[in-house]
């Protein structure tokens, strides 16, 4: 479990090879993230976790992986 505060500038951009990517960010993201992970035997187990953002002018920002280890 954790608890996050993201701050950073408003505009974030990339160029490659003349074009530009850019995404509007709220300057303050508040998060929260939960995970777990679940043995299955000597050698397996599954993991999984979720990301919930918030932000300022109604962002917000859901996430989440699942995933299977297995240990040689």
């Amino acid at each position: 479990m954790a608890a996050n505060w993201l701050r950073g500038p408003r505009t974030n951009a990339l160029a490659f090879n003349g074009e530009t990517l850019g995404a509007d960010m709220p300057r303050n993201r508040y998060e929260v993230q939960a995970g777990a992970e679940l043995k299955l035997g000597q050698r397996w187990s599954a993991w999984g976790g979720m990301s919930v953002q918030r932000g300022d002018h109604a962002y917000r920002n859901v996430g989440g992986q699942l995933g299977m280890r297995v240990r040689w």
